[in-house]
């Protein structure tokens, strides 16, 4: 089974693409600040793109013509920090994203793409 994982990262205008064949990371997500009356405000994402092929199929008892899959998955973050007084500090985090995926496999094929997983959370001080 050959196994590739290639990164596609946007920051700024800047595209990066790994080669087929490797895992690595090429370079850091997007990532914007920004701030305004004693607000600031950072959003970071990026995109992951990993595929698969093999010469038997997975699981290996299903087919023997071999199989193949792909899966897109954009992990995103938002972040909010504030000063509204002089003794109180707010932050506020959300983290969330979508995936989808696609399996071709001969007796095994299915697709999907949903949101992941969202969690937020907040701290006074």
């Amino acid at each position: 089974m050959v196994a590739r994982r290639q990164t596609l990262v946007l920051a700024g205008v800047v595209a990066a693409v790994a080669s087929a064949g490797q895992a690595a990371d090429m370079a850091p997500p997007l990532s914007v600040a920004m701030a305004s009356g004693g607000w600031a405000a950072t959003f970071a994402s990026e995109a992951r793109w990993f595929s698969w092929s093999g010469t038997r199929g997975t699981p290996t008892t299903v087919a023997a013509n071999g199989g193949a899959g792909t899966q897109l998955y954009v992990p995103a973050a938002l972040q909010l920090v504030g000063l509204p007084g002089d003794d109180l500090k707010v932050e506020l985090l959300a983290r969330g994203g979508w995936v989808t995926a696609r399996q071709s496999t001969v007796g095994l094929a299915g697709e999907v793409a949903t949101p992941t997983d969202t969690v937020a959370s907040g701290t006074f001080t």
